[in-house]
């Protein structure tokens, strides 16, 4: 249909001539009203959010001193099973107080450990130590991270302001330490002094 008049009335130009050719054969024009219905359209829309939230992980702190506090030693957390916490180390608990070269180190239950006693006369498993290059020591602030001040050593006191010497408060495997203080006494017919020991031979 082109301008409302359909392809079969072409004759017709326009829409006028359409309606009077139709009116002529009694075709008139009516107006149809239709009830229309309502129809409800319900539309969803759906929005996802999505927000990114970045928090840093919270940092374990504590008030305890972890040179000492054998529930915190070292770092927050680690326990001692010993119950002793020396330097920041978990030291044997089967180390009596105020050990003394004269009186005789006790040996600790593995290799080459003694029981020593620290700056202030508490004891601990220490490594044994040759007593040359060794260092002194007035308490553990001196000593690097993982030794204790051990005093009373069988080593002579370096002097009356650092009377002590550095020891490793761990004992692991004694094998390399065994074999550099077996060469030292092998070059010493006299034998050397150990922090644990005086005049050790072989």
């Amino acid at each position: 249909m082109s301008n409302g008049i359909p392809s079969y009335a072409t004759a017709c130009s326009n829409s006028s001539q359409y309606a009077s050719a139709c009116s002529c054969m009694g075709v008139t024009a009516r107006t149809i009203t239709l009830n229309a219905t309502a129809t409800t359209v319900t539309i969803t829309i759906s929005t996802t959010q999505t927000s990114t939230v970045s928090s840093a992980s919270p940092i374990s702190s504590c008030t305890a001193n972890t040179q000492t506090d054998p529930n915190n030693c070292g770092s927050c957390g680690n326990v001692c099973s010993t119950g002793v916490c020396n330097n920041g180390i978990c030291s044997s608990a089967q180390c009596p107080s105020n050990q003394t070269c004269d009186a005789g180190f006790h040996s600790c239950s593995t290799g080459d450990c003694f029981c020593f006693s620290d700056h202030t006369g508490a004891g601990f498993c220490g490594q044994d130590a040759l007593c040359s290059g060794i260092t002194s020591c007035a308490n553990d602030d001196d000593c690097a991270g993982g030794s204790i001040c051990a005093m009373n050593t069988c080593c002579p006191a370096p002097s009356a302001e650092q009377p002590g010497v550095c020891l490793v408060g761990e004992c692991g495997n004694p094998a390399t330490k065994l074999a550099r203080m077996a060469s030292a006494v092998r070059r010493s017919p006299l034998g050397v002094n150990t922090a644990g020991r005086r005049g050790y031979q072989r």
